[in-house]
């Protein structure tokens, strides 16, 4: 039997893109066996592995500020803008600290 999988890729506003292509899979009632991702794919590929419906991500997206997952505070000890740490806590919220063996997608 084929199965179906989702491997969705890395970027900021690309990554953010898959919630449209999810939301175009369940208007057509595709979804997939498995799911995966990288860097932001990953955390679109995580919410949508839980059961989150991609009209609640985008409105997430929707009303996050900068602030909220970006350091504006630049350190030459510490490249990059993300700041981690917020992301982390904001996925943990969103995840309910779940482990991979208790989503309804495998991921």
């Amino acid at each position: 039997m084929k199965k179906l999988a989702f491997a969705l890729g890395a970027g900021g506003a690309r990554g953010v893109a898959h919630i449209g292509f999810l939301q175009a899979m369940d208007e057509e009632g595709i979804r997939p066996d498995f799911i995966s991702g990288s860097s932001m794919g990953s955390i679109v590929g995580a919410c949508y592995a839980k059961g989150m419906a991609p009209s609640e991500m985008r409105e997430i997206c929707r009303q996050l500020k900068a602030g909220d997952i970006v350091n504006v505070g630049l350190s030459l000890s510490k490249p990059g803008l993300m700041k981690w740490t917020k992301v982390r806590k904001m996925m943990s919220g969103f995840l309910e600290n779940c482990e991979f063996s208790d989503l309804p997608i495998p991921f």
